[in-house]
């Protein structure tokens, strides 16, 4: 049996450079979660049909970084997996 590794890819906008990070995360890891602080990327999340859900976190204050790195903090405690990496599109603004 495989070790579960996650991929956490910090999603801003639907685009190209969203798609590239999540072919790499797909290509490095056994399960690859997408996250956002933006509830208005649903729709066009749905729509650009990645075969993966968007998960909205909450972030306080607006602080994107600090709701990033508490989701991935609880997946790396609850997870059991042997890995959990943050792999970051290119030109993400955090």
């Amino acid at each position: 049996m495989s070790e579960r590794r996650i991929a956490v890819v910090p999603v801003s906008s639907v685009d190209h450079q969203t798609n590239e990070a999540l072919a790499y995360a797909r290509s490095v890891a056994t399960e690859v979660i997408a996250i956002s602080t933006d509830q208005r990327l649903e729709l066009a999340w749905r729509d650009s049909e990645p075969g993966l859900p968007l998960v909205i976190v909450q972030a306080a204050n607006g602080d994107r970084a600090a709701a990033i790195h508490r989701a991935v903090a609880v997946l790396k405690q609850s997870a059991q997996a042997a890995q959990v990496s943050l792999v970051v599109p290119r030109g993400y603004s955090w």
